[in-house]
């Protein structure tokens, strides 16, 4: 591409070369003109390739998904994780979940809430990941869990 504009460029001296030599002084105006109209368009083309330079290809910070692009932009937030508990005091799973699992959700980074409302069967979980969100009826181990979120 880089060649295709040079040619072009060459053909255009070469033009106005040929253009110098038959009309004159005419053709000397017409070719200043153009040197100062191309000189223009390069110096714009190279200012705006310059911002283009110092907000994509900062060397000393690279850009990364997780780092804000400047002060004004926010930083990326980590997927949340969170579990939507629907169960009964009465309910034998849910108190058992509650007991034994419960713990273990929330040291793999699971925050938890209490739905409000009827389903059944009891428990009843929601569960998003940040990515999916997959509902699940009955106990629930993390095994389970995982096997729910990669269907």
């Amino acid at each position: 591409m880089q060649s295709q504009q040079q040619a072009k460029k060459q053909l255009i001296l070469l033009v106005i070369g040929a253009a110098l030599i038959l009309w004159g002084p005419q053709a000397f105006e017409l070719w200043k003109s153009y040197r100062a109209t191309q000189a223009e368009l390069d110096t714009r083309t190279d200012e705006a390739t310059e911002k283009l330079q110092d907000f994509f290809l900062d060397e000393k910070e690279p850009y990364h998904p997780d780092r804000p692009v400047s002060q004004d932009t926010p930083a990326a937030q980590p997927a949340k994780k969170e579990i939507v508990i629907f169960s009964a005091d009465w309910c034998e799973p849910c108190q058992r979940w509650k007991r034994c699992e419960q713990e273990k959700f929330k040291a793999l980074g699971y925050s938890l809430a209490t739905g409000i409302g009827e389903v059944s069967p009891l428990p009843h979980f929601i569960v998003t990941d940040g990515s999916k969100t997959v509902e699940v009826s009955g106990y629930m181990t993390p095994q389970r869990l995982e096997s729910e979120l990669r269907k």
